[in-house]
């Protein structure tokens, strides 16, 4: 049985690549996506990003319908959104956050605490 996960990228992810290289690396988000679905080819991955705070809400509530788990960079929401916060506390499945910082993977759950893993060949490794 195949799985569905849903990837949401909060504001100026879209920009990965370009915004600061020498902090966030200088490969886009579209790359490491091609790598997440050529890594696990028995999921089926669905992508969001946006600037708007909303939205990702939105993406989250509509998530808890239809995917098996989530996969949350809030980005700078991460430590400002109430809103999201909320949104996350209601879906009841495994959420994983995550902030790319260099060529450090940081994997927190909003419920379970952080783990840390090492992006790896240009690919990232995690435990999910």
């Amino acid at each position: 049985m195949a799985h569905s996960i849903l990837v949401i990228n909060g504001p100026n992810l879209n920009l990965l690549g370009t915004r600061q290289p020498e902090i966030y690396g200088g490969q886009t988000f579209e790359s490491y996506y091609k790598v997440l679905q050529n890594n696990y080819p028995n999921v089926t991955f669905t992508y969001v990003q946006s600037n708007i705070e909303g939205e990702l809400i939105d993406a989250l509530q509509q998530a808890g319908k239809e995917t098996d788990a989530v996969i949350l960079n809030a980005a700078a929401y991460t430590h400002t959104s109430v809103g999201i916060g909320d949104a996350v506390k209601a879906i009841v499945y495994t959420l994983k956050e995550f902030e790319k910082n260099g060529t450090e993977l940081k994997i927190s759950s909003l419920n379970e605490g952080v783990e840390s893993c090492k992006k790896e060949n240009r690919s990232w490794k995690s435990s999910f």
